[in-house]
């Protein structure tokens, strides 16, 4: 909606902007000297070329103001008294553990919204240490939520003794929502539930059920994204809505062999899957129907070297790998972290043909040894419609052991765009990734832009010079290019 203004109260400094000369520090400033000078608000309302503005120009300085005082502009003047309250967003944030802090933090609260009671507000945001004390004052903000119907409204609450909010019964039916998050908040709906304009929901640091997750999206008729953040207990996550087209999994958190993710979606777009697992060979997450994904994001942070791990080990993870990347076919935008990276080189190794994939834009996080060089020539070898690729080249550990590097018995005919950032290593500064970056030039047959990013390289390696830099761009340039239109940048 035009017009629509936010801001941001939290306990810190107020940030900084300025408006036709108007600083939002200064007004912040004069704010505090009128409440603790009531004869100078006296003089500033003979003389006050700022109060002049209209509301519209008013509001939006006001919406720069990063700080729980941002009420306290209402001493400026009679003409600021209650101007601050045509603010269409509040996000009140507070990190503070101290009980006292936060009993002080949840009072202005209560007085803030008091104030705006009545109010069009559309988004409504708390971020603070919560303690079982403090469900009653929750539940007050709830009911100011629901009967103000703001649109968008997030409870992120942190907890050190791993005290948990239970949502109220009256939040499970609000035709308001459009967009809630939800941090160790217990979601224990009803039987049914009614969120019926709800398109975006993130659920963080919580345990789940298939019965809760069931419920809930039966409620959403028009939900596009789901997002589960640091949570558990869930082992089949059944979407059968076409309304949902993205579905975000950050750290999930069950780690047992037994405790696996099954992911059916057939009618999801978009899919990300990020985060670290434990205990376990493979990853917990297995999808078993998921025709219609156009995008995959599959990222863990996990090392993967088969000289540690046993021969049923390792033969658990190729067939993992093999199996996933058989519903991975058809995407289109694929983006594979480095454990991922690691497994192709095995599956090289072993002789297993990847399928061919209908990949445009691929990119790839890979450790900067040859053994990753290898994994990376062998997806590509099975990505003969690739338009873009990107590599954002890591750091291998010292222990791993360098493999013999794999050449790439195919031309990339519709690759357009490379990047390829961190190119770095020692003793030979830009090895084994050069090696790549020469195949890429040879086999790109219409190439038409290659970026080549050492800057974080330079500035982070304890030996990394500007002599290093004029080697690896002195090599990069030598190369020969297969495309006449090949234009290829070194950054620094």
């Amino acid at each position: 909606m035009a017009g629509e203004r936010r801001s941001v109260i939290s306990y810190g400094v107020p940030a900084t902007s300025s408006v036709n000369g108007y600083n939002s520090r200064l007004i912040f400033k004069r704010a505090k000297l009128c409440e603790n000078n009531p004869e100078f608000l006296e003089e500033e309302e003979e003389e006050d070329r700022l109060s002049a503005l209209p509301d519209s120009l008013l509001l939006h300085i006001l919406s720069f103001l990063r700080t729980k005082d941002v009420a306290r502009t209402g001493f400026l003047s009679r003409r600021w008294k209650f101007l601050w309250t045509g603010l269409s967003e509040f996000d009140f944030r507070d990190y503070n553990q101290e009980i006292g802090k936060i009993c002080g933090f949840i009072n202005w609260i209560g007085k803030s919204l008091f104030i705006c009671r009545g109010i069009y507000l559309k988004k409504f945001a708390v971020t603070f240490y919560y303690q079982d004390c403090f469900a009653s004052s929750v539940n007050a903000w709830i009911q100011f939520v629901i009967r103000n119907k703001v649109e968008d409204v997030s409870l992120h609450l942190y907890s050190s003794n791993n005290n948990l909010y239970k949502l109220p019964q009256l939040m499970f039916s609000n035709s308001s929502f459009i967009n809630l998050s939800l941090r160790n908040c217990i979601i224990a709906p009803p039987a049914t539930m009614e969120w019926k304009s709800l398109k975006s929901l993130v659920i963080e640091e919580v345990e789940l059920s298939q019965s809760v997750i069931g419920t809930t999206l039966s409620g959403c008729p028009v939900l596009e994204s789901l997002k589960l953040k640091g949570c558990w207990g869930l082992r089949l996550l059944d979407i059968n809505t076409r309304s949902l087209k993205e579905l975000v999994i950050e750290s999930w958190k069950d780690d047992s062999a037994t405790s696996v993710l099954e992911i059916f979606a057939p009618y999801l777009r978009l899919l990300s899957i990020t985060g670290y697992w434990r205990g376990t060979d493979c990853p917990t997450f297995r999808l078993i129907g998921i025709p219609s994904l156009v995008r995959a994001n599959l990222v863990f942070d996990r090392y993967f070297s088969p000289s540690f791990l046993s021969e049923a080990s390792v033969e658990n993870v190729v067939n993992y790998v093999r199996a996933l990347f058989g519903n991975l076919k058809d995407v289109k935008e694929l983006v594979l972290g480095t454990w991922f990276v690691q497994v192709l080189s095995v599956l090289k190794m072993k002789g297993w043909q990847l399928p061919q994939y209908s990949c445009k834009c691929l990119t790839l996080d890979a450790f900067g040894h040859a053994q990753s060089v290898a994994g990376i020539l062998y997806m590509l070898e099975s990505s003969s419609n690739l338009e873009t690729l990107v590599i954002n080249v890591k750091f291998h550990p010292p222990h791993e052991a360098r493999a013999a590097v794999f050449d790439l018995n195919c031309d990339l005919l519709q690759l357009k765009t490379v990047k390829i950032a961190n190119i770095g290593g020692q003793p030979y500064p830009g090895e084994p990734m050069l090696k790549l970056v020469q195949l890429l030039l040879k086999r790109a047959k219409i190439l038409e832009k290659m970026v080549v990013d050492v800057k974080e390289f330079m500035e982070s390696s304890s030996t990394g010079n500007s002599s290093d830099y004029l080697k690896i761009a002195k090599t990069v340039l030598s190369y020969p290019r297969a495309s006449p239109k090949a234009v290829v940048q070194l950054c620094y």
